[in-house]
């Protein structure tokens, strides 16, 4: 029998109206059906990543279709060409494993007192019959979480553990948070395409849009904009025009841009980012945050004096 595919963006009331409508419309073009469960909203970003969690495996628990093939991706995703069959049609659970920024491999658990967290949450496909391993999961994120102070433990904590624990037989592919990464780019954790990216799973939003709670408060207040942020939201450049960008900024030049930039109220835009190189700014399109190129680390580390220097300490 067939397994009809299912999208479903679990999400805040708030979030989904701001972040979910293109996700509807790739469904649409490619003929999912989609649906939206929304998340009572919460206070913290811990408590209403652990809803989400418990809207997950309650919607798992009601699913009576054997034939539906569920994928729950996240309100920001877009998926940009059709969802592979094998994705689809097969009995095992089909997860992703992280390759990190500046990384060539997947994650690997190093020996210490945190536990690893290879696996990305979503996108992950599932059928009717995960449910055991889910409410495992479920119930083991639980039983680590503080419940009189709500803190909870993040969703993507035991995923691995609860497939294997449950001696659950699964497939996998790759995320990638390296836009330098030699392999498949089959689903990437920015906004780029890559000649073979099927879903897109975008993470600056965490970063620069002010009307969300952030997942990490820290990112959101630091000054700097992070590598990762910046070169993985780069959505129709290369990653050699991206790394040439890098080092106008770190030189601070206002001259040798490449050609498709356009200079607007003084500042040097490309793509939907917007630089100033004598001040070390940047800034996307889409959000009125302010924040400075990593090229300024460096700098502030050498103690070196320049325009931008003075900019960033003054």
């Amino acid at each position: 029998m067939t397994k009809q595919l299912k999208i479903i963006c679990c999400g805040t009331k708030d979030f989904i109206d701001y972040y979910s409508d293109d996700l509807a419309e790739d469904c649409n073009r490619f003929g999912y059906e989609f649906e939206k469960i929304v998340t009572i909203s919460e206070h913290t970003y811990s408590a209403i990543n652990h809803q989400i969690q418990k809207d997950m495996v309650d919607y798992m628990t009601w699913n009576n279709h054997d034939n539906e093939r569920v994928c729950f991706l996240d309100p920001e995703c877009r998926i940009v060409k059709p969802i592979p069959k094998n994705w689809i049609e097969s009995k095992e659970p089909h997860v992703f494993y992280k390759v990190d920024h500046g990384q060539q491999q997947t994650s690997r658990y190093v020996y210490g007192a945190t536990l690893p967290t290879n696996i990305i949450m979503q996108p992950i496909f599932v059928s009717r019959h995960d449910l055991i391993w889910m409410q495992w999961w479920l119930d083991a994120s639980i039983s680590l979480s503080d419940l009189q102070n709500r803190q909870y433990v993040p969703q993507e904590l035991l995923i691995q553990q609860s497939l294997n624990f449950n001696k659950i037989k699964y497939s996998s592919g790759v995320v990638t948070y390296n836009r330098g990464y030699t392999g498949k780019h089959e689903v990437v954790a920015g906004s780029w395409t890559h000649e073979d990216t099927i879903i897109q799973h975008p993470r600056i939003h965490a970063t620069l849009d002010q009307r969300i709670l952030p997942c990490s408060p820290e990112r959101r207040d630091n000054r700097m904009l992070s590598e990762r942020d910046l070169h993985n939201h780069y959505e129709h450049i290369s990653y050699d025009t991206i790394q040439e960008i890098d080092q106008l900024m770190g030189k601070e030049n206002l001259h040798d841009w490449p050609a498709e930039t356009q200079i607007k109220d003084g500042w040097h835009c490309i793509d939907k980012w917007q630089f100033k190189p004598r001040t070390g700014q940047v800034k996307h399109q889409d959000y009125d945050m302010i924040k400075y190129h990593h090229s300024m680390i460096r700098k502030l580390d050498l103690g070196v004096k320049t325009p931008a220097v003075y900019h960033f300490t003054n």
